[in-house]
């Protein structure tokens, strides 16, 4: 497995100038494969190339905002010429092409494809370098432009000029595709890919925009790397098909709900094929993965900064009874930002958190200081040992627990010494974070709590109660800054559960209330 690392200090961009930077790999080795299989497939028609052959071939990226699709298409000529070279001798890549670059009137994507094509520095390259080639280019490119134009006057023509209008939206596929024939013949290549990023980001014209990949981008040359939300798209779908089934008729309207949701499975199963639908990994399956390290190739594996924050958000719980909280880090996005804003942190902290292969090792190293993880061990497989005994007496265990608890700590106390000052830096860092996360209300209320505690510790003040943070005021909750979190409950029940212990009339104000309780 090949090792990858995420910067530190790098600012959020969808380009990884460096190789071992990128995520996912898998992703990345599927479109290789796919792109490989294309370029021999357009080698093989381009000589006896028939116009009449189509093939929807589009490639899918599905994932949800955040996730790292931009990133790959973005990345994916470099990540080509570091594991595959050879291959963009007959391969051209185009930059990613934006849909939302459509202004509102617009009817065809494909003027911001066209537009994308000519503004590419090597097809810009080529046209100065070969003046035969180029009038070959130039000649597809007005014969394309002349039957744009007519498709856009089709609606204010009438008559004669209708039908020719239509006669040329016929043959406007055969111009597309020799334009895209006459851009690999400039380039001396084989296979146009293009990358469409978020086709489904410009909802008023989303479904107009697969409408253009399934009508003109076809072509044996031409492979199209399509990225969005697989979800969207299939709302988007059903509710075109939708709302032109029930346009004139709102008979049987459930009726109609069913056959769009078919009608929009079978159209995307046609333009965006089930074999060549790519998932984008969730963010959760990178924690586990030891291969990537935190701002080097030999740095903190991810890992063990997991385990780090498990220490702060979740504290010394087992996980039951909902005791848990999970990391509010929904995406690869999120994940870079938030290691970025940590980085100066991250860099700081000790051997014993970096290096350690053992997740568990770190939590309790941390959270126990001063005590002799070795005694902890040997603890742990003493008393499963006697737990198999009839009689179950574990004071064994603790003897020798004690006994190795006993010994010289001299390293321990200097690793305890780093503890109160790097936790308070800590506490601090991830508050400043989750406050602006909506979905980090209970974990920005148990970071004031530990804030709280922590200054009362150095205070070591007897007039202010432990209890004097929001984390056990619920009222508080919609107020200040605590207002912008994302709040499931209410206090409707409390009426019933302090039923005579105080006034009817103290509930009223709060029945309206909503908390985020931990």
């Amino acid at each position: 497995m090949t090792t990858t690392y995420i910067p530190l200090d790098k600012s959020e961009s969808a380009e990884q100038i460096k190789p071992e930077t990128i995520l996912p790999r898998p992703i990345y080795d599927d479109l290789v494969n796919f792109i490989d299989i294309a370029r021999d497939e357009a080698k093989s028609v381009d000589k006896d190339y028939n116009k009449s052959e189509r093939s929807h071939k589009a490639i899918s990226i599905d994932g949800e905002r955040g996730s790292g699709k931009t990133s790959i298409l973005v990345n994916l000529k470099s990540y080509i010429k570091t594991t595959k070279p050879e291959l963009l001798n007959d391969v051209h890549i185009l930059e990613p092409i934006d849909p939302t670059l459509l202004e509102d009137g617009e009817s065809l994507f494909l003027h911001v494809i066209v537009a994308a094509i000519l503004h590419d520095e090597d097809i810009k390259k080529a046209q100065s370098g070969n003046a035969n080639k180029d009038g070959s280019f130039s000649h597809t490119l007005e014969k394309l432009a002349s039957a744009l134009e007519s498709v856009d006057d089709q609606k204010d023509l009438r008559g004669m000029d209708k039908i020719r209008s239509l006669y040329g939206n016929k043959h406007l596929v055969n111009c597309v595709t020799d334009f895209f024939k006459s851009t690999l013949k400039l380039l001396n290549k084989h296979l146009l890919v293009l990358p469409i990023d978020d086709v489904d980001t410009s909802l008023n014209l989303a479904f107009e925009n697969l409408e253009i990949i399934r009508r003109y981008l076809v072509a044996p040359c031409v492979l199209p790397i399509v990225s969005g939300d697989r979800k969207l798209y299939d709302e988007v779908c059903w509710r075109d098909f939708h709302g032109r089934l029930t346009k004139d008729s709102s008979y049987q309207e459930l009726q109609a709900f069913n056959i769009a949701q078919e009608l929009a499975n079978e159209y995307q199963r046609k333009i965006l094929p089930l074999p060549r639908r790519l998932s984008m990994p969730a963010v959760e399956t990178y924690w586990a993965n030891t291969e990537i390290k935190l701002g080097t190739d030999t740095g903190m594996p991810l890992p063990n900064f997991i385990a780090w924050l498990e220490i702060f958000l979740a504290g010394p719980v087992n996980g039951l009874e909902n005791s848990k909280l999970n990391i509010p880090v929904p995406s690869i996005r999120a994940l870079t930002q938030f290691i970025n804003h940590c980085g100066d942190l991250i860099s700081k902290l000790p051997n014993e958190v970096t290096a350690e292969q053992s997740q568990l090792a770190i939590k309790q190293r941390w959270q126990m200081p001063e005590t002799n993880l070795s005694a902890v061990d040997k603890f742990q497989h003493k008393y499963a040992e006697l737990t198999k005994r009839v009689d179950r007496k574990y004071d064994e265990a603790y003897k020798e627990f004690e006994k190795i608890e006993s010994e010289p700590k001299s390293a321990l106390k200097e690793f305890s010494g780093k503890h109160a000052s790097l936790t308070k830096e800590w506490v601090h860092k991830l508050k400043t974070y989750f406050q602006y996360e909506p979905k980090a209300g209970s974990h920005y209320l148990t970071l004031l709590a530990k804030e709280h505690w922590l200054e009362l510790k150095e205070q070591k003040s007897q007039f202010t109660s432990v209890f004097s943070t929001p984390l056990f005021q619920p009222l508080t909750h919609n107020c200040g800054e605590l207002k912008l979190f994302d709040k499931p409950y209410d206090m409707s029940d409390w009426s019933q559960k302090l039923l005579k212990k105080l006034p009817d009339l103290w509930f009223d104000p709060i029945k309206d209330k909503r908390t985020r309780p931990c």
